[in-house]
């Protein structure tokens, strides 16, 4: 499977996600469920900073001459900035 592939899929279903979150109450999609990022929030948080992973170092890393992550001028040029 391809990083874009991987990425169509996870954008698939982080929209369907959010799209039912969207139906609940606050105080469902905050609930604590023990999961592995406690609530349905955190993960929707961790589907969307996976996809930036995705993006901005495992597909571009692939790219020959751009290395993910270069700062340019205070700003990442091809990725957000840590």
């Amino acid at each position: 499977m391809s990083i874009q592939e991987l990425y169509d899929y996870s954008s698939r279903v982080r929209r369907r996600f959010a799209v039912k979150l969207s139906e609940l109450p606050w105080s469902e999609v905050i609930k604590n469920r023990e999961a592995s990022f406690y609530s349905m929030g955190n993960i929707l948080l961790h589907i969307i900073d996976n996809e930036d992973w995705m993006v901005n170092w495992g597909y571009l890393q692939q790219i020959p001459g751009i290395q993910a992550g270069e700062k340019v001028g205070g700003l990442s040029k091809y990725g957000r900035s840590f």
